[in-house]
């Protein structure tokens, strides 16, 4: 007796696969979400402290004069 092949498995890779198109044709032409008032006001904090070179790496001029004091005295390696 012939066994009939199941059908349930190309429908679910078919439907699986049009829903992926759809989801990233729908990222290129829906606009993002808009942002609350806090995350804007955290995003543009952030982008202040980057434009003004702050942030994670802070060096001073009292840094630089000691490593340049360092390197040139001829101690260490």
């Amino acid at each position: 007796m012939a066994r009939v092949p199941s059908k349930i498995l190309p429908l679910t890779a078919l439907a699986v696969l049009v829903y992926s198109v759809g989801h990233l044709a729908l990222s290129f032409i829906a606009s993002p979400a808009p942002l609350s008032a806090g995350q804007q006001l955290r995003h543009r904090g952030v982008t202040t402290l980057q434009a003004r070179g702050g942030g994670e790496y802070d060096v001073s001029d009292a840094d630089i004069d000691a490593f340049y004091k360092e390197t040139i005295s001829g101690s260490g390696g």
